[in-house]
C-alpha cells in the first residue's frame, strides 16, 4: 500500500468515526494527514512542471547543429555537471569547454530568435 493511500485510509476512518489510534484530538490528526496529502500534491505537480520544462530545453539544445555544442549545454544545464566534469568528460581542458558554451550559446540564441520570428507569422 502507498504512503498516500494509507494515509487516505487513515483519514477516512478517522471521518467515519473508527478509532484509529490513541491520539487525544482526531481532529488534529485528520487535518495533519490532509495536509500531508495535499502537499505530496502540490510537490508532484511541482516535479510534473520542472520535468516538462527540462524536456522543453532540452528540445531547443536539439536543434544545435554542433554535436559538442549540444553535449557541453546538455551536460551543464540538464545534466548539471560541472565546467570541470564536463572537461573530463569530453577529454579536453577547461578553458576549450568555456569556449564551446560561449559558442554554443551564440548559436541557442540564434535559433531561438528564429523561433521567435516565426511565431508571429
Amino acid at each position: 500500500m502507498t504512503e498516500k493511500a494509507y494515509l487516505q485510509r487513515v483519514k477516512s476512518a478517522e471521518l467515519n468515526g473508527d478509532v484509529v489510534s490513541g491520539t487525544r484530538n482526531p481532529d488534529k490528526m485528520t487535518d495533519a494527514v490532509a495536509r500531508i496529502i495535499e502537499l505530496q500534491e502540490e510537490i508532484n505537480q511541482s516535479v510534473d512542471e520542472y520535468i516538462n520544462i527540462k524536456k522543453e530545453v532540452n528540445a531547443e539544445l536539439l536543434k544545435l547543429e554542433k554535436p559538442n555544442h549540444y553535449r557541453v549545454l546538455h551536460s551543464r544545464y540538464i545534466l548539471y555537471k560541472t565546467w570541470e566534469r564536463i572537461a573530463c568528460d569530453m577529454n579536453c581542458s577547461y578553458q576549450l569547454v568555456c569556449k564551446l558554451r560561449e559558442y554554443a550559446l551564440m548559436e541557442l540564441e540564434k535559433i531561438l530568435k528564429g523561433s521567435n520570428n516565426n511565431v508571429g507569422n
